[in-house]
């Protein structure tokens, strides 16, 4: 297989598994599981799994919480 039909295979499934890490993360949230713990099970950064929840939030018109 040639390396540009890996990345167009990949391509096609980002944007799947970022919804995936959505629902992930906002589902642990929910659960009150905290942003550290979250990016710790996700092996994503803080930052990451914060911009989720306050694009999310921005998305639904309200503010994100504040929690480290």
């Amino acid at each position: 297989m040639a390396i540009s039909e890996v990345l167009a295979h990949h391509e096609a499934r980002a944007p799947k598994l970022r919804e995936l890490r959505r629902e992930a993360v906002l589902s642990m949230r929910a659960d009150g599981v905290s942003y550290r713990k979250i990016a710790a099970r996700l092996k994503v950064s803080l930052g990451t799994v914060q911009n989720i929840e306050r694009g999310t939030c921005r998305r639904l018109g309200y503010e994100a919480p504040h929690q480290a």
